[in-house]
């Protein structure tokens, strides 16, 4: 059974193991750096195409009880008259709607999905992606560090894939395009 290991439990890596497990894969692990996930971050607006494929991975209920469905955009001169005006999600005529929503909401919901649908243990909090080895056979070796406060140490695993959603400073990232510099 092939073995995937997700790098980063934020909104692509969550997304990721959903659509992954959608798709029929089973052991599939995602290491996040933190100790557990919080509700933390600012307002998202998700656009109709992603509520769409939040809806086919089964969360659009969850995400309506806690979002806003975004019907228009303003824009305001600053004496506050009205510049233009657009409407958004169902009412541009999308089958789907737009949603403002939470950063946190968002990434609490989508690991509820994650624990429910591929067990309790598949996201894996205080464990950092700290180094990964490209091997000759296309495998990646990866070396994980333990954050815990009362575990710390170091694994290592060679997964049969192994996907970046570790941020912007991708230790993934980084292993595989040495020369690829800093982000823009």
């Amino acid at each position: 059974m092939t073995h995937i290991l997700i790098a980063g439990g934020g909104i692509a890596g969550l997304t990721a193991a959903l659509s992954l497990y959608a798709a029929g894969f089973r052991r599939i692990t995602v290491a996040e750096a933190a100790r557990e996930i919080q509700p933390v971050g600012a307002g998202l607006n998700i656009m109709p195409n992603a509520v769409r494929e939040l809806d086919a991975l089964g969360l659009l209920g969850v995400l309506d009880q806690q979002a806003v469905r975004t019907r228009e955009l303003r824009y305001y001169h600053c004496s506050g008259g009205l510049i233009s005006r657009e409407p958004r999600g169902l009412g541009a005529g999308y089958r789907w709607p737009q949603l403002s929503v939470h950063r946190g909401h968002l990434q609490l919901a989508l690991a509820a999905a994650v624990r429910e649908r591929l067990g309790p243990d598949a996201i894996v909090g205080g464990v950092r992606v700290s180094r990964v080895t490209p091997l000759p056979s296309g495998r990646a070796r990866v070396k994980l560090e333990h954050r815990d406060d009362t575990t710390r140490g170091y694994a290592a695993l060679e997964p049969d894939v192994l996907i970046g959603a570790d941020g912007i400073r991708s230790t993934v990232r980084t292993a595989f395009h040495p020369g690829s510099g800093e982000p823009l």
